[in-house]
């Protein structure tokens, strides 16, 4: 029986992987081609940029009402696929929570996994820092710049990027090299289950990538 993730999202440790592109002269990557953007936030080009970011901090944010403390400790999970994922809690679980007793953990853990059922989030297929190089520029090495940038992702129904959001930075240089990397990742979509068939499904990912200078 697979457990449920402590936070459904993937945090990636870099350090000093690779000196390419942007190494020695310390400049800030732009959006490569077929790609647009502003400093925080990049997408493909004819993207519908109203669809592809949204805010998903709370289910508030979400559009999504909250009936249960078992929602928000699926907070991760709903940041998927908002609309989708708050179907599904209403048709399979709404009296199922109702009924639930003992630690919030154990429902939650239970929720999860009667939602796994008719769900299955995005998977990470082509890494950052394994299958992808994420280079530390020389410039900032003296300057010791350490830090996590997060980033929201839009996933198309193929488990390619079409939007990438920076929600923390920690600076223009590496934010948008952690952006740049991502726009070569790919993931196994998210999928639903309709009508006795797994159907791939567009989605968001969240995930930050942790720099720090490689040793010397």
């Amino acid at each position: 029986m697979p457990s449920i993730p402590r936070a459904l999202s993937v945090v990636v440790l870099l350090v000093g992987l690779g000196l390419g592109g942007c190494s020695s002269g310390g400049g800030v990557p732009q959006p490569p081609a077929g790609w647009q953007g502003t400093d925080a936030a990049w997408w493909r080009a004819g993207v519908d940029t109203a669809q592809a970011f949204r805010n998903l901090e709370t289910l508030s944010a979400m559009d999504v009402e909250k009936t249960s403390p078992v929602q928000e400790e699926l907070l991760p999970l709903y940041r998927h696929a908002p609309a989708i994922i708050d179907s599904l809690y209403r048709h399979h679980l709404t009296a199922k929570v109702a009924q639930m007793t003992g630690p919030l953990e154990d429902q939650k853990r239970s929720a999860y996994m009667t939602l796994r059922d008719t769900f299955r989030e995005p998977v990470i297929v082509k890494h950052l820092g394994e299958d992808i190089p994420v280079p530390y520029p020389d410039s900032l090495r003296t300057q010791n710049v350490m830090g996590k940038v997060t980033m929201q992702v839009r996933l198309d129904d193929e488990g390619t990027p079409q939007a990438i959001q920076r929600i923390q930075g920690v600076h223009p240089a590496l934010d948008a090299i952690a952006m740049d990397a991502t726009t070569q990742m790919e993931w196994r979509p998210a999928y639903v289950m309709r009508n006795g068939r797994w159907r791939a499904i567009p989605s968001w990912v969240r995930f930050s990538v942790n720099f720090r200078p490689p040793a010397s």
